[in-house]
C-alpha cells in the first residue's frame, strides 16, 4: 500500500514544532530536528481511511500529529479484535524497527488524522546518527508492552463491568476532546465481550451518572466513580 505520495507541506514550522515536542525526539537540537524533518512526509486522512492492512509489507513508521487511529486484527472467522486506540503524539507501525516484514494489524483512522511517516531507510538513517532516538522508541514500546500485559490481566481477572470502566478511563486520556468516539460494538471488541452486554453496562453507568451516551460517542462524567467499578 503506497502512502504519502504528495510533497511535504510548505509550512515547515508546523512540522518542526511538532517533532520538537514529540517524546521520541525530545533531546534533539533544532538542527537535528531539521535533518529529520527533511525525511518525513505528512498528510491528512479522513475518518475510515485504512493506513495499512494485516499482512501488508512493513516499510513505514507512522507518527500521529492529531486525530485518532484504531489498531485491530481480524481472525480467520472475520471477528474483529481491537488492539489499541491511539491518540496524538504516538508512533505506530513499528514492525520495521523489529525486523518484521509484514504488518500484524490493521490501522484505521477513526477521527480525521494528520499523520507523519518515515520510510524504513530514513528510520535507519536517523537511528544511526541519533542513537538516542532509538532509546526513546524502545522506552515507548516498553510502555506499550506493559499496557498490553495490563489488558491481558484485566481479561483474565476483571469482571466485564470492570473491564469496560478501565477501558473508558484509558480512552478518556487521549486528546482534548472529552468525547470518546467509539461505538458499543468497538468497545465490546476492545474488552472481549458481547455488544449487548456492553450496552447494558453502559446504560447502567449512565443511570449512575458515570457516563453520558450519545450516538457513536461516550462522555466520561465521573472518573472516580468509574475507578470504583474496578476495585
Amino acid at each position: 500500500m503506497q502512502l504519502f505520495t504528495k510533497p511535504r507541506p510548505k509550512n515547515q514550522d508546523v512540522l518542526s514544532d511538532y517533532l520538537q515536542a514529540a517524546d521520541i525526539f525530545r533531546d534533539l537540537s533544532p538542527d537535528e530536528i531539521r535533518t529529520i524533518e527533511q525525511r518525513i512526509s505528512m498528510r491528512t486522512y479522513p475518518k475510515g481511511q485504512i493506513l495499512y492492512a494485516q499482512e501488508d509489507r512493513a516499510e513505514t513508521l507512522f507518527l500521529l500529529k492529531y486525530g485518532k487511529v484504531h489498531l485491530y486484527r481480524l481472525t480467520n472467522t472475520g471477528k474483529r479484535l481491537e488492539i489499541a486506540v491511539l491518540g496524538p503524539g504516538v508512533f505506530f507501525g513499528e514492525m520495521p524497527l523489529l525486523g518484521e516484514s509484514l504488518r500484524r494489524t490493521f490501522a484505521e483512522v477513526t477521527e480525521t488524522a494528520l499523520v507523519c511517516a518515515l520510510s524504513r531507510p530514513n528510520i535507519e538513517y536517523i537511528i544511526q546518527r541519533q542513537p538516542k532516538v532509538a532509546l526513546r522508541m524502545i522506552e515507548a514500546m516498553g510502555k506499550r508492552l506493559a499496557n498490553h500485559e495490563e489488558r491481558l490481566e484485566e481479561m483474565a481477572y476483571y469482571t466485564i463491568p470492570a473491564r469496560v470502566a478501565s477501558a473508558l478511563l484509558r480512552l478518556s486520556q487521549y486528546g482534548d476532546d472529552p468525547a470518546i468516539a467509539l461505538t458499543h460494538q468497538q468497545l465490546a471488541d476492545l474488552v472481549g465481550a458481547l455488544r449487548e452486554t456492553v450496552t447494558t453496562i453502559l446504560n447502567s453507568f449512565q443511570r449512575d451518572g458515570l457516563v453520558l451516551l450519545r450516538r457513536g460517542e461516550i462522555f466520561v462524567k465521573d472518573h472516580e466513580g468509574l475507578r470504583a467499578q474496578i476495585f
